[in-house]
């Protein structure tokens, strides 16, 4: 085998398939498929994808052909008793029919008109002619004639099953797709009693694969007891053996026989959402348990038992001829695809059927039932350890290295698979959070969330870590532990531009990062503020001690939140404001005293709290006019002169005029002095502020974006900063019905009446005046005031229980979540990161995954994995800014 005239009349023979339709079954061509080629990459040169559409178009009888020889010859090498045998069963036959088959099976996949043939060919039940001796090997010439005969016949009506004797295809007579049960075909009268019914295909294919995941010698080491062993592969969950030593040839096997499976339960992309996916359906639901349990842990512990030099993990992304790597990454990904599957009736009744069993029968998907009940403290230790340890590899505090800043190769897998564990086990998700993991976990996520904000590419994984942080914030054991100082949060935070005074608590991270996340203008995660929010909402009972920076923060969102013109554009975009001062009031109710600092914010910004509570729909409207004009005449350049020569002291009758956060701040931090009148709803009482708590508090004076704040002068003028920075950083992605809605005065009325602002207002008026007196004795510091907030208690203001709003799932996130793991396994496989060659980039999936996933528009043009799953984003953007905020939890396929 391997000679170079071998491979040339090899490639003469590929070529035949294209033009010649009487190939005999015994011609040298069919064996020379797995004789001849030495490497996965020499069947995919071979085996040019133009190659086989030609095939595929004009000679399809040669492809069914291919297929059934690769089948049988697959069959018979794992019956055989020796395999794998150099001499009698080859372990390098077997891989290069399943490379073959990884390499056909896309291409046939791609071609929408060929699903019935695919269901019919793979899915029908099969006869075989009863042999007089049974032999391991296949004897292709005996059948050459019979087949050849067959494929020429037409179905005649008094024949109920036309078959091929070569693993053929049943064809029922009816026009039912999903035929008969086998034990109907065996107690009836049957045609011919030389011939037995089988197992589909298909069935027989995926059972062979399974088999030969756990075989001596070829998945497994030598020293395993029986030719066929169900055992873990590597130490972890179930066993204590550790495989760090196996040779290099084994752990390459696993990855071929992954990558068939990969492409076999990959239908689903090619198909629109109604198509029964029997491939997974099989292996999910009706597999042999015993198997599906091994299979689950052997995914599980070779996922996240990567255990390389902390150098080689971080660099995973660059090193393309490590096997641990491609085989962790399709460990993961098939566990994600397992886990996540649930199958359509109409897939489970064509099993139950088969099996003779009641259509009313509960199946399961054996994956996450199994892994739902795993209960093992060591197992949760162990889930949790290397979910950690493999997640922290590339941040700033344990990597030197700048490379390494980029994604693993097992990366997004990872929080995929720490959020369906949560989701599916409830003892893990409260092991975790009980754990000493949970802060620097939560803090993890959160961490990989703000670093990857920018990037359209992980848009998806962006939302997932905030899905996982928001899931997790109704944990109350959790948030109590969350005021602990993160001592790595000033490393984490200036790795990204992110400039804070020092160390802050994890809760503080929490804040910070989300308003980096959202609050930024021209953010592309800016419409999931409700979900941000929420978040806020769930740890701010708990919050203690919190800095001016963070509360610098929340002041900002405020602002953004309250503004009438931002209020008025869309019906839903009160809710924000509402989750917003449900934040406050539970601070303030529940940790006023260890909050001074976020009471004198308060305190010393009251006038847009008390702009709020005045506030009217006409008077909304016409700031909204008004400002539209202002910001018109700022883009000519003849706005803010008057606005900006006006002294702070006159200012106090016209400062609802323009609606800037900026000049809030200006107009409180400068003005003067007064000791007259209590009435605060007549008259602000503005606080005077040392200049060291005016820079807290200006700094970053209004939200923007990360590439204006790098190229902001020194020295810009008050006019010219409010003129860069005065659109609201949530306006645009939540003003969706600008145009087409108008608000009226019953819809303003049920919402502003409603708002909970009695903790704030309460804390204005009992505060305001005796911490005004204290800072206007000049030997009095700032710090004073913050102290005497702190020893004070908030009077007719009871606390509340914690209200947690819980992570609401719909169906539109099941359609999003399967595209994302779909998006990964495409998108990692484009880079070679599954295994070489790519397994899906020569085919035309990623032109038809749009489509698939139901992303795009019937008019979109987009045709990148990339664009499809940016429309499932933007559909999927619209499902917080609709939710109430229940505190019942949601109904969920996870409960």
């Amino acid at each position: 085998m391997g000679g170079q005239e071998s491979k040339l009349a090899f490639q003469r023979g590929i070529a035949r398939l294209a033009d010649d339709s009487a190939i005999p079954l015994d011609d040298d061509v069919w064996v020379s498929f797995w004789n001849i080629p030495e490497s996965a990459a020499e069947v995919y040169s071979f085996l040019n994808p133009d190659l086989i559409r030609r095939i595929r178009e004009l000679q399809f009888e040669n492809i069914e052909k291919l297929l059934l020889v690769l089948t049988s010859r697959l069959f018979a090498l794992k019956n055989n008793k020796h395999f794998p045998n150099l001499e009698s069963a080859p372990a390098n036959d077997a891989l290069n029919c399943i490379r073959v088959l990884t390499r056909i099976i896309p291409l046939l996949d791609e071609q929408p008109n060929l699903q019935q043939w695919n269901q019919k060919f793979w899915w029908s039940l099969r006869k075989r002619k009863v042999m007089s001796t049974e032999s391991s090997e296949l004897d292709l010439a005996s059948f050459t004639s019979t087949f050849e005969k067959e494929l020429s016949a037409n179905d005649k009506p008094d024949e109920p099953f036309t078959a091929n004797p070569l693993s053929s295809i049943i064809r029922p007579a009816s026009n039912d797709p999903t035929g008969q049960e086998i034990s109907n075909h065996e107690t009836s009268n049957s045609l011919d009693k030389s011939y037995v019914y089988e197992k589909t295909l298909m069935e027989e294919l995926l059972n062979t694969l399974c088999n030969l995941m756990f075989c001596r010698g070829f998945t497994l080491p030598e020293e395993s007891p029986e030719q066929f062993t169900y055992r873990i592969w590597d130490k972890g969950i179930g066993t204590q053996e550790s495989a760090s030593n196996l040779p290099k040839d084994i752990l390459s096997n696993r990855i071929e026989v992954l990558r068939l499976i990969m492409v076999l339960i990959s239908k689903r992309v090619y198909q629109d959402e109604d198509s029964n996916s029997h491939t997974l359906t099989y292996l999910t639901y009706f597999s042999n348990k015993q198997f599906s349990l091994i299979f689950l842990y052997s995914l599980i512990n070779t996922a996240i038992n990567l255990r390389s030099e902390s150098r080689k993990v971080a660099y995973s992304n660059l090193l393309y001829n490590d096997v641990n790597g491609p085989l962790s990454k399709l460990a993961c990904q098939i566990l994600l695809i397992f886990w996540d599957y649930t199958a359509p009736k109409a897939s489970t009744h064509y099993f139950l059927r088969r099996y003779n069993l009641p259509l009313d029968s509960c199946v399961e998907n054996q994956y996450r039932a199994y892994f739902s009940r795993l209960h093992l403290q060591k197992d949760y230790e162990f889930l949790v350890d290397n979910c950690c340890r493999l997640l922290n590899v590339q941040l700033p505090i344990t990597s030197y290295l700048p490379l390494s800043q980029k994604p693993s190769i097992h990366f997004p897998e990872l929080v995929l698979l720490a959020w369906q564990a949560i989701l599916y086990n409830n003892r893990f998700r409260a092991y975790l959070t009980t754990s000493s993991y949970a802060s620097d976990f939560l803090v993890a996520i959160q961490f990989y969330a703000l670093r990857y904000r920018d990037e359209p590419k992980y848009s998806g994984l962006v939302r997932l870590c905030l899905f996982i942080v928001h899931y997790l914030s109704s944990e109350k054991v959790l948030c109590e532990r969350l005021n602990k100082p993160c001592f790595n949060s000033q490393t984490l935070l200036t790795s990204l531009g992110i400039s804070i005074p020092s160390s802050i608590s994890y809760a503080e991270f929490i804040i910070v990062s989300s308003f980096h996340i959202t609050a930024v203008k021209g953010s592309p995660h800016s419409s999931l503020s409700p979900l941000i929010l929420l978040t806020l909402c769930n740890i701010s009972p708990f919050l203690e001690k919190l800095s001016f920076s963070t509360c610098t923060k929340l002041m900002h969102l405020f602002f953004s939140l309250s503004s009438p013109r931002f209020l008025v554009r869309n019906p839903r975009n009160h809710l924000l404001l509402e989750y917003l001062l449900q934040t406050f009031a539970n601070i303030l109710e529940n940790k006023f005293q260890e909050n001074p600092n976020f009471s004198y914010s308060i305190l010393r910004l009251q006038h847009k709290f008390l702009s709020l509570r005045s506030l009217t729909l006409d008077s909304a409207l016409g700031e909204e006019r008004k400002s539209s004009f202002f910001l018109e005449s700022a883009k000519n350049g003849e706005a803010l002169t008057e606005a900006s020569t006006t002294k702070p002291e006159n200012n106090a009758a016209s400062v609802n005029s323009v609606d800037s956060e900026l000049k809030d701040f200006v107009f409180l931090s400068s003005a003067s002095r007064t000791n007259s009148s209590s009435d605060l709803s007549s008259k602000l009482i503005s606080l005077s502020v040392p200049p060291v708590l005016q820079d807290v508090f200006l700094h970053e004076p209004r939200v923007m974006s990360k590439k204006l704040r790098g190229k902001a002068p020194e020295g810009l003028s008050e006019s010219e900063m409010f003129k860069r920075c005065t659109s609201n950083p949530f306006g645009k992605d939540l003003e969706a019905t600008a145009n087409s809605w108008c608000p009226t005065k019953a819809w303003f009325q049920s919402w502003h009446s409603k708002l909970e602002m009695e903790a704030i207002l309460a804390t204005i008026s009992q505060f305001t005046l005796p911490v005004f007196k204290k800072i206007s004795d000049e030997s009095v510091s700032t710090d004073d005031a913050v102290k005497f907030l702190s020893e004070s208690k908030l009077k007719d203001i009871l606390p509340r229980a914690p209200n947690f709003r819980y992570f609401l799932w719909t169906n539109l996130m099941n359609e999003w979540f399967e595209g994302f793991i779909w998006f990964c396994t495409l998108d990692f496989d484009e880079k070679g990161m599954l295994g070489s060659p790519n397994l899906f980039t020569d085919s035309k999936i990623h032109r038809n995954h749009g489509d698939t996933m139901k992303a795009l528009d019937a008019k979109s043009k987009l045709n990148t994995a990339e664009g499809a799953m940016k429309s499932i984003f933007d559909k999927l953007d619209g499902v917080y800014s609709q939710f109430s905020g229940s505190s019942s939890s949601a109904n969920s396929k996870y409960q």
